[in-house]
């Protein structure tokens, strides 16, 4: 009797909700309460967990962007709209949100597919039978559409930087194949 008792608590332990759940409930209570200091508390202590999942931190960053956004601090909205889309890229403010709020969110999302494009054009590809290899990733993420040419700069470096000495090498960027003299 006495295990069945305790086999019957720790399941339910298993079941209950872990410290992020609650905490992201908590809060929400409170934003949906309008005590958005307390909320905002709450938010920051989920991505502060270091067992939130992906969608507890884009969650909490929904909210803290619609937090700011309503208290005139459109800077930190956007930033908080910006990590809410490169964690969770369909995000969306939460529900009763100003449209200028959805818009932020809309335009962020536009803002990143065109990134993604001019990176994905920019990205070099070695030309056949050329040895283009990189020791380390290029910074990508962060970049915008403006920055297009000084990421083709840096790929370019980077390829310059991480080539065999002596070695010929070619790369594609888009349709134009670079050959650069060899080291």
């Amino acid at each position: 009797m006495a295990m069945a008792l305790a086999a019957r608590q720790a399941g339910a332990q298993s079941n209950a909700p872990t410290g992020v759940a609650v905490g992201i409930a908590s809060a929400r209570a409170q934003y949906d309460a309008a005590d958005f200091d307390a909320a905002r508390r709450s938010f920051r202590g989920v991505l502060a967990e270091p067992t939130a999942t992906t969608p507890d931190r884009a969650d909490a960053h929904r909210y803290l962007a619609a937090i700011d956004h309503a208290s005139g601090d459109f800077a930190a909205a956007s930033r908080h709209v910006g990590e809410a889309i490169e964690l969770q890229f369909d995000s969306t403010p939460p529900p009763g949100s100003p449209a200028a709020l959805d818009a932020m969110f809309t335009n962020e999302r536009a803002r990143v597919r065109r990134v993604r494009s001019v990176v994905a054009a920019i990205q070099p590809t070695p030309v056949a039978g050329s040895p283009v290899r990189s020791r380390s990733p290029v910074p990508w993420i962060g970049l915008g559409i403006g920055a297009g040419v000084l990421v083709a700069g840096v790929v370019v470096l980077s390829v310059l930087l991480t080539s065999q000495p002596g070695t010929p090498m070619q790369f594609r960027i888009g349709s134009i194949v670079f050959d650069p003299p060899a080291r």
